[in-house]
């Protein structure tokens, strides 16, 4: 349970709903976005849940069990889930690369940071240069924003010393050895959490869990005990519009969302299911992990938007001025930490409980693709490969798949990947997901009440 707990607890919601709510009706998309979650994410966490404990098995032999014509949408998620799982490691390892520079900040005793401030750290950043967390003007567009992702911000003049990006995506380059150090430490780590097997795996994830709850509390209560709370809550009502309920792009939207943030499509809950006994409760679990995401992702956005709130009274801009989405949202709330005192502890605590919440997603999907392989191998086999050397495999096949995104190409590889692999591929595995199960119950003529058995 806590496991499952910890994969809905993603960093996806804390960088998106923010901007997407106060973009799309206030109230209204929170209302859709709940909707979503009902009717689409919890009847298939049932429905993975159950084809994982039905069938004792990881995605592919679990499909190939039900009807060998779909074991192809096992092997299409594994697949998918290495794209991703190297795709993100680009993310973390940046994350890891703040952290590294934050202590290397402290033992040098050197002021401020140096993705924020741009006269302490002449040696990373260049002129013309302006701290990250400024305010900049664009004459073009008529109005104030801030710098955070302009060219001449601290924070992308750090990124670009550290990564020096090529022109185009063809050109290579070289490896980017701070870059691919960090990506490195991320499958280091990974592989000595899943290893071991479940039983260890089952004591990392609640520790990285609790320590990144607790982190994201401390934040949720210094961004609720800041000025601007109250006026950014009255700017998100006075948002809501109700009619944007009969508009089918703001369902869309949500739906997306809520298929991002809950992970549901790539196996993982087929994976965590099948180490289930078969009279688990597997509905009242199913109905526990949305609430509980549905309660982690409130306390994300009241944290964002009490920042934001925090800034926009200090700065007199527009929410949206101060607000984006995805990895440019991450370090938008650090260059807002630049407005705090202690800004040292604030920007730590974010950075670390960004990476054991992602670490535990990455435990989860690459335990996925190891027990794929345990099945695949079968006992027999498994005796002279052990899960030791399997994780090995594992880690090392996706650091592999992940070297490009540390090269000089790095940046525009990440962007032309994420687009596709978060925004269509998805989908189609899911809707193949859900095809073959209904295909399984109708062509069977398994009824409804069968699900009684595992209530």
């Amino acid at each position: 349970m806590v496991a499952a707990i910890s994969y809905v607890f993603a960093t996806t919601n804390f960088l998106n709903l923010p901007e997407l709510i106060l973009e799309n009706g206030g109230l209204a998309f929170v209302a859709a976005y709940g909707a979503a979650l009902l009717v689409l994410v919890l009847p298939t966490i049932v429905l993975e849940l159950a084809v994982g404990q039905l069938t004792g098995r990881a995605p592919v032999q679990a499909f190939y069990h039900l009807s060998p014509v779909f074991k192809g949408i096992g092997i299409s998620q594994v697949l998918f889930t290495l794209l991703v799982l190297a795709t993100m490691t680009r993310f973390v390892g940046w994350l890891i690369l703040f952290v590294f520079h934050l202590f290397w900040t402290i033992q040098a005793d050197r002021p401020g940071l140096p993705w924020l401030n741009c006269k302490y750290f002449p040696e990373l950043l260049s002129a013309p240069c302006r701290d990250a967390g400024s305010m900049a003007n664009f004459t073009l567009a008529a109005h104030t924003k801030l710098s955070t992702m302009q060219q001449e911000s601290s924070l992308v003049q750090f990124m670009s010393a550290l990564e020096r990006p090529s022109s185009s995506i063809a050109d290579f380059g070289e490896f980017q050895y701070y870059l691919l150090a960090a990506q490195g430490l991320v499958w280091i780590v990974v592989f000595c959490g899943i290893c071991f097997g479940v039983r260890w795996l089952g004591k990392v994830i609640p520790f990285s869990f609790m320590a990144a709850f607790s982190m994201m509390l401390a934040l949720l209560i210094r961004a609720c005990t800041m000025d601007g709370l109250i006026p950014i809550l009255k700017i998100y009502l006075n948002a809501t519009d109700w009619n944007k309920l009969a508009d089918i792009h703001l369902w869309k939207l949500a739906c997306e969302q809520a298929i991002l943030a809950s992970g549901i499509g790539f196996g993982a809950f087929i994976t965590m299911g099948s180490y289930n006994r078969r009279s688990n409760n597997l509905v009242g679990d199913s109905i526990l992990i949305v609430l509980g995401h549905a309660l982690l992702t409130l306390m994300q956005v009241i944290t964002v938007i009490g920042l934001v709130g925090f800034v926009v009274s200090k700065t007199g801009l527009n929410p949206l001025d101060v607000m984006d989405k995805g990895e440019a949202q991450m370090w938008h709330v650090l260059a807002y930490f630049s407005y705090l005192p202690n800004v040292k502890l604030w920007s730590g605590l974010l950075l670390f409980a960004s990476i054991f919440i992602l670490l535990n997603v990455f435990y989860l999907l690459s335990l996925s693709v190891l027990a794929t392989l345990e099945d695949a191998l079968g006992d027999r086999w498994s005796r002279c490969f052990p899960r030791f050397i399997l994780a090995l495999f594992v880690c090392s096949l996706t650091f592999a798949i992940s070297l490009y995104f540390a090269t000089q190409a790095g940046r525009h590889a990440y962007e032309l990947v994420t687009g596709f692999l978060k925004y269509v591929t998805i989908f189609v595995i899911l809707t193949c997901e859900l095809f073959a199960t209904a295909y399984f119950y109708c062509r069977f003529k398994i009824h409804f009440t069968s699900i009684y058995l595992y209530i």
